[in-house]
């Protein structure tokens, strides 16, 4: 749980700082952004910089914090990797958000990231940025 709730504080600030930023914006997270109807192909739309913010940065420090068994950390890093893909798939189903434990509380839903691609294609102050909980 620990791994979750920090790693995604991470990448809330790491997806945050590239929509503040105009350079990291113009730069780097805009090339994501062009894809205004997600799809889990479009996770990989996406450059190294802002993998590195948004993806690696994130799930190291989550690891780190929670400093669980390897088994675990792999769990998490594949858990991350998929749901990443189903926030991108915009599809909402019972089904999916049984196995990706989206029922619970303060869990986003896919559309959650849906909007915010269709919505929130400029710098500045655009809103949603946390992909596993609702922040």
């Amino acid at each position: 749980f620990i791994m979750f709730v920090v790693g995604d504080f991470a990448l809330y600030w790491g997806h945050r700082i590239q929509h503040s930023s105009d350079f990291l914006w113009r730069n780097f997270h805009s090339f994501h952004h062009s894809i205004t109807t997600p799809s889990p192909i479009s996770t990989v739309y996406i450059d190294a910089t802002d993998a590195l913010l948004q993806g690696t940065l994130p799930l190291l420090i989550g690891a780190v914090s929670a400093q669980g068994h390897p088994v675990s950390v792999w769990a998490f890093f594949y858990f991350r990797v998929a749901e990443n893909a189903l926030n991108h798939c915009g599809m909402e189903s019972p089904f999916l958000s049984l196995i990706s434990l989206k029922f619970l509380p303060y869990r986003a839903p896919s559309s959650f990231h849906d909007y915010h691609h269709m919505a929130c294609n400029y710098p500045g102050k655009t809103k949603n940025y946390g992909e596993t909980f609702i922040v």
